[in-house]
């Protein structure tokens, strides 16, 4: 069985992106790291931003697995940086959300990335960023709705 030229461009798209995945945790590394923390902290510190939220619903929200959402929780509690909130809804689902610390580090991680997002889009065209936030969500989807392999 040979693959259609559709799954052959799909497949040089798989990876495409992961090389952009590996390119994007190394400069999230460089960014975070002036900070002493990490790039999965970061997610996490920007999943409770806007609001408290449970381990569970930041784990979903970014496509990760609640275990590794929980023990980057844990470490940013035990920092300092967040803290556990009752949870009116479920007991015991405590919510996350950000200390005055760690709101300071948020906002400075996300200036450092203004800078660094400004210096890297520069050079891009807006219409083809817009086409592949489009085509990665579409994407998305399609793989969220089709079953898994095996």
């Amino acid at each position: 069985m040979n693959r259609t030229p559709e799954a052959e461009a799909f497949t040089e798209l798989v990876l495409s992106v992961f090389r952009f995945w590996s390119s994007l945790h190394r400069h999230g590394r460089a960014i975070t790291k002036p900070f002493d923390q990490t790039p999965a902290s970061w997610q996490v510190l920007g999943g409770i931003w806007e609001a408290a939220r449970t381990v569970p619903q930041i784990a979903r929200s970014m496509g990760l697995t609640r275990q590794s959402v929980q023990r980057v929780a844990d470490s940013l509690v035990g920092h300092k940086l967040a803290s556990y909130l009752e949870n009116p809804d479920h007991k015991r689902s405590p919510r996350v959300g950000l200390t005055e610390r760690g709101l300071e580090l948020i906002e400075a991680i996300d200036r450092e990335q203004m800078r660094w997002s400004n210096r890297i889009a520069a050079g891009l065209e807006l219409k083809d960023l817009r086409a592949a936030l489009r085509t990665v969500g579409r994407l998305t989807t399609v793989l969220d709705e089709s079953e898994l392999p095996g």
